[in-house]
């Protein structure tokens, strides 16, 4: 429905109002005007009210138009507070079609059809009650006051025909007592419906259930005292018209418990501040949405699959006429799965908006864990990697660095100085100038140099690379253990060469001195 529609419902419904407020504020057959009036233009604006508002949020149910419908019935029953004959007549044998809508109206709830065949024949039956058979009664009737209770100061009945008195009391018997039938069958149907349905649909129809429940009591209470008192069924007759108008005001709860769920999904999901784990937000849409059978299902690409907040593979089944699933894609690429149950389909428009938080949750969440894990392995890396690192803008001024051990730290301080105040001005040349050749070639830098540290000279090999445009990684190994090894190798390799001269000069002495002698003798 359009806006223009909207508004013009309302003016009319307006306009109804104060026509009813007219007719029965000026009766000559009212005992009570100003609260009677209150009641009937009260209960119109709120039927209409709420209807409109339904209609707005979930214009594609039919359940909006048909609490507007019982409104207008409410404006039309204050006709039979006119006081010429032919309005208050019209106004009489309309006066109870408010009571039929009614039963439309809580036998279709919440979608605005009725699903069974019991529930049509139901609602047909008591149009049939509340038109058919009032008409027939008025053919023998005259003077016929609120609930069809004799009223001495009402107008003359125009469509009187007759003035049979049995045939009167027959007729309205007969309409009383099929209007008790049908309070029993419409119990009946909505009971075992709120039985039947789930814990999610349940939420949804309980606060209607109930209101509807107390009013098809009180109108059953006020059938069975019409046959006592007069009196007695006056009074019921107001707790009647009050309960009536709980029943829009229950559906708007349950407006309003949509309008929580939005903004509960939105504050577990997106505004946290704690990172919620799958489990925890599998809990909380199960509580935010009222449906504690609902299922999460979360996509990983390393499996190409669904799996549950237990880390199982998450299957998901046919859909069913209770439980279907929802699949939440981000850019065309599965986030997740929900399995939930039917009846949160029923507002459209706020299950898409509680997807689209899910959605834009769930791919906050993938990005940080992803994030994460990466951190978790980069820090895994640098963590195996025994070197000294240090950060170092081109003005030669420490930024950030990482020791796995101060030991070869020659200070401890670092953050905020300079290389030439940590360092021997060579060495922090050598550094600086392989530095910014990393920076301008966007090549590495290798370079070996030693410290002396007091108790010994240290050997290092460093390594320069470029990580902006204004700072580059220095990366520093401690190699003296392999400089001990190289330089006893090279010492180990000097003894055995000498020991080879060595040997070598003695077997030249032994041949000069023994086996030469003994030649030149022989």
């Amino acid at each position: 429905m359009t806006q223009r529609l909207l508004i013009a419902a309302w003016t009319v419904a307006l306009a109804a109002a104060a026509a009813s407020l007219a007719l029965v504020l000026s009766s000559n057959h009212e005992d009570d005007p100003a609260a009677r009036a209150a009641l009937i233009v009260g209960l119109g604006l709120i039927f209409v009210g709420c209807g409109l508002v339904a209609i707005v949020r979930r214009p594609e149910n039919r359940i909006g138009v048909l609490m507007t419908i019982v409104g207008f019935f409410w404006f039309i029953s204050a006709l039979a507070e006119a006081n010429g004959a032919v309005f208050y007549t019209i106004g009489t044998a309309l006066s109870l079609l408010v009571y039929g809508a009614f039963a439309h109206l809580i036998l279709s709830f919440p979608t605005g059809r009725l699903e069974t065949p019991r529930a049509r024949l139901i609602v047909i039956l008591a149009y049939l009650d509340v038109t058919v058979v009032q008409w027939a009664w008025m053919l023998t009737a005259n003077h016929i006051g609120n609930s069809n209770r004799p009223c001495p100061d009402c107008p003359d009945n125009v469509f009187q025909a007759t003035s049979e008195h049995w045939l009167g009391s027959a007729l309205l018997n007969l309409q009383r007592g099929i209007g008790l039938a049908l309070i029993w069958a419409a119990f009946s149907v909505m009971y075992r419906r709120y039985r039947n349905a789930t814990p999610a649909a349940r939420r949804t129809f309980a606060p209607v259930v109930l209101t509807s429940s107390v009013t098809l009591v009180l109108i059953g209470a006020m059938l069975v005292t019409a046959w006592v008192s007069a009196d007695a069924t006056k009074v019921l007759n107001w707790f009647v018209l009050v309960s009536f108008g709980t029943v829009p005001l229950a559906f708007l709860v349950g407006l309003l418990r949509m309008r929580l769920v939005r903004s509960g999904i939105l504050r577990l999901i997106v505004e946290s501040p704690d990172e919620l784990s799958l489990r925890e937000a599998e809990q909380g849409l199960r509580e935010a949405l009222g449906d504690p059978t609902l299922r999460l299902g979360y996509w990983l690409d390393e499996v190409q699959g669904y799996v549950n907040v237990r880390g199982k593979p998450f299957v998901i089944p046919p859909d069913t006429p209770t439980r279907v699933t929802t699949k939440i894609d981000y850019a065309d690429k599965p986030i997740a799965a929900l399995m939930h149950d039917r009846a949160l389909l029923e507002d459209s428009e706020v299950f898409e908006e509680v997807l689209g938080v899910v959605r834009m949750g769930l791919e906050k969440d993938r990005g940080e864990r992803a994030l994460r894990a990466t951190e978790i392995r980069n820090s895994a890396l640098l963590e195996a990697i025994p070197d000294l690192m240090f950060r170092i803008s081109l003005d030669g001024r420490y930024v950030d660095y990482r020791a796995p051990s101060e030991y070869d730290l020659i200070e401890s301080e670092v953050i905020g100085k300079t290389v030439s105040q940590r360092l021997p001005h060579d060495l922090a040349e050598r550094i600086m100038a392989a530095g910014r050749r990393s920076v301008d070639e966007r090549e590495v830098q290798t370079f070996e140099y030693e410290l002396d540290f007091g108790d010994g000279v240290r050997h290092f090999e460093a390594r320069t690379a470029a990580s902006g445009n204004d700072e580059f990684v220095l990366i520093v190994r401690n190699i003296t253990d392999r400089k001990v090894q190289e330089q006893e190798l090279q010492a180990s390799r000097a003894r055995i060469v000498a020991a080879g001269d060595e040997e070598r000069r003695r077997l030249e002495r032994n041949l000069h001195d023994g086996a030469q002698q003994r030649l030149v003798s022989l």
